[in-house]
């Protein structure tokens, strides 16, 4: 008796639920059918405003187009924190008295066309020494759980009037962080130390060669005593020891030489400017903006219009 209760409960319970749910699907689409009944009626105003946001949206792609790249250096001295901070100095020229051009040593003519020059951290997720994400919105934390600002990478990203100014304006750059005062006595030390490193290397390559070309070392690796017709090996000599670490040595020379050679200056191109022909205020985007907002426009204009005396009453009653 209990469990054929239990199974009535149970078939209740769907019923219940089932019906819940077709009431609100029911809702739903009296809802929808309420919506395109009223988007009808009021055509005469969603129209207009529409067509009307189309013409702003072409009026913003064509007028004052502006093109945005990004630029990734690698900071071969100080960190991303301190080069961020200079580079929103540039920033800031774009609306002070110093000339930008001067700055960038690149033409003035390039220079009055720059809108934004902006730098962001990189994002290494996992702190595995990997660049993952740029931190456009600066949303995220200098060390989190499983993220960490690189202190190694910088985002540059500009935005100017001429799209094919980024070379100039990546050239400009770089000429502005090695010639930074602070940057450039940074990489003076670090360039004096690296060659210091190399001098002792080369020593030590060289001390290393003189001990393996002595007599000593110029012997048979193997010495032998035969006695009986059975060779009795009396010791080898270490020879290989000294190859070993010559040839150590030497990758370490290489690698130290590669650094110097390619990581020279005070910052490194990693990622160049790339150049596309799509502004910021692109038609199909602008069309997609201006258009969601002409449409909600156009429904707020249409309900203020149908229930005006209603809001008027309501605007005019006193308390």
């Amino acid at each position: 008796m209990t469990s054929e209760r239990k199974e009535l409960d149970l078939i209740e319970i769907i019923k219940e639920f089932s019906a819940w749910v077709g009431k609100i699907l029911k809702n739903i689409g009296m809802g929808f059918l309420e919506f395109i009944r009223f988007s009808f009626q009021n055509l005469k105003i969603l129209v207009p405003v529409f067509v009307a946001g189309m013409i702003v949206a072409v009026i913003l792609s064509s007028v004052d187009k502006t093109y945005k790249s990004d630029m990734v250096l690698q900071l071969n001295v100080s960190n991303s924190y301190n080069v961020i901070e200079l580079t929103k100095s540039l920033d800031a020229g774009l609306v002070s008295e110093n000339s930008l051009g001067e700055r960038l040593n690149i033409p003035d003519s390039i220079a009055d066309a720059i809108t934004s020059i902006k730098g962001h951290f990189v994002i290494d997720m996992f702190n595995n020494n990997t660049p993952d994400w740029v931190d456009y919105n600066d949303k995220f934390e200098e060390k989190g759980i499983l993220h960490v600002r690189m202190l190694d990478r910088i985002n540059i990203t500009v935005k100017t009037r001429d799209l094919y100014s980024f070379p100039v304006i990546q050239q400009g750059l770089v000429y502005f962080y090695v010639n930074d005062e602070v940057l450039k006595a940074e990489n003076e030390l670090r360039f004096k130390q690296q060659l210091e490193a190399l001098d002792i290397i080369k020593r030590q390559i060289a001390r290393l060669e003189k001990l393996s070309d002595t007599e000593y070392f110029k012997e048979p690796a193997y010495r032998t005593l035969t006695l009986d017709s059975q060779a009795l090996v009396l010791g080898e000599k270490p020879k290989q020891l000294y190859h070993r670490e010559i040839e150590k040595l030497n990758a370490q020379k290489d690698s130290l030489q590669i650094i110097m050679e390619l990581q020279g200056d005070a910052v490194t191109v990693i990622k160049p400017f790339t150049v596309t022909k799509n502004p910021v205020r692109s038609l199909l985007k602008m069309i997609v903006y201006c258009g969601f907002i002409a449409i909600l426009l156009g429904y707020i204009i249409a309900v203020i219009v149908r229930y005006r005396k209603q809001i008027w009453d309501f605007l005019n009653e006193k308390k």
